[in-house]
């Protein structure tokens, strides 16, 4: 009983992580969220594209299946999002 309360501690604390990162990078690629659903995933791939502007320089490879990289890539040209500010570019 103690390890599936655990686990479940567990997946609170990271839906929680997940609903912040997901709410703060919103204003970046509101895209994003609807292309890579899995909560560590997506995680990593904020972490990799940060507050970049040019996704042709931002390395997705080990994170994501090629297919999901090539539309989070053109998805990420076309978004609507809009830079970071200082206090929320540095996740």
């Amino acid at each position: 009983m103690d390890c599936n309360a655990l686990l479940i501690d567990i997946e609170n604390e990271i839906s929680t992580i997940h609903n912040f990162i997901r709410d703060q990078y919103r204003l970046k690629f509101p895209e994003l969220e609807s292309l890579v659903n899995h909560p560590i995933d997506y995680a990593g791939v904020v972490k990799r594209i940060g507050n970049a502007m040019e996704m042709t320089l931002v390395d997705l490879e080990g994170l994501l299946p090629s297919a999901v990289i090539m539309v989070v890539s053109v998805t990420a040209s076309t978004t609507s999002g809009k830079p970071l500010p200082q206090d929320v570019g540095s996740m």
